[in-house]
């Protein structure tokens, strides 16, 4: 019998860690650790981190800041993608740039605004920066969903992409038609002339803050009530 292999953090997810805690020792009472940096099966180093917010100005429409927050930042293996940024709570639900009800959207172009020499560093200048913008109501709610469920891009390794921009308003519900452009995109059309795959299309009466999830029976479970009775 084979020994099974441990599962270590990566040199990048080490580096980042490290330079956390020495952040947290440089700046006692304004960031801490909560809790240990633990190594997710997917392979993401997650570490939860509290920030003292008292201090950001508060504006009436602007997102409502406890004096100390939490969140969880995820540190995947490779240095080539930003860690994520997630909160454990839904109070942030239906925020402009709050992904899924949850995570924060740091950065709108991550090849642009992603700079792996800043490091933990520049990770949480950023989050601080994003909190700032947000608490002082500074988001302009129109250019925050760029995608239509959840505020994020529900896809599955290896299926096409769905491409509807036909001006037809939908019916609650309706059959629709798939045509094949190529290995990567289908088009979505209402015409009954036109060839391809019957599928059945329903328009939903409100928005899914929360996402899609992954599976059907959730999402029909969504559909019936968005925030499934969750208190925000």
């Amino acid at each position: 019998m084979t020994k099974r292999s441990q599962r270590i953090f990566s040199q990048w997810q080490r580096q980042l860690i490290a330079e956390l805690k020495e952040i947290c020792r440089m700046q006692p009472g304004e960031i801490r650790v909560a809790g240990k940096p633990r190594l997710e099966a997917e392979g993401d180093a997650v570490v939860t981190v509290g920030l003292n917010t008292g201090g950001l100005l508060q504006e009436p429409n602007g997102l409502q800041l406890r004096s100390d927050e939490e969140f969880v930042i995820r540190i995947g293996s490779s240095a080539l993608l930003p860690p994520t940024v997630d909160v454990k709570h839904l109070r942030f639900v239906g925020f402009p740039h709050v992904l899924q009800g949850r995570r924060l959207c740091l950065f709108l172009d991550s090849s642009r605004e992603w700079h792996p020499s800043f490091g933990m560093g520049g990770l949480l200048n950023r989050l601080w920066g994003w909190l700032a913008d947000a608490a002082g109501c500074r988001f302009d709610p129109k250019t925050s969903m760029y995608h239509a469920v959840g505020g994020i891009l529900h896809q599955s390794a290896g299926t096409p992409t769905i491409v509807f921009r036909e001006d037809s308003p939908l019916e609650s519900h309706q059959v629709a038609r798939l045509v094949e452009r190529s290995s990567r995109r289908l088009d979505l059309t209402l015409s009954t002339h036109m060839g391809g795959l019957r599928t059945p299309v329903f328009r939903l009466d409100s928005a899914l803050p929360l996402g899609a999830s992954s599976s059907f029976a959730d999402l029909l479970s969504l559909i019936d009530d968005p925030y499934l009775r969750q208190g925000t």
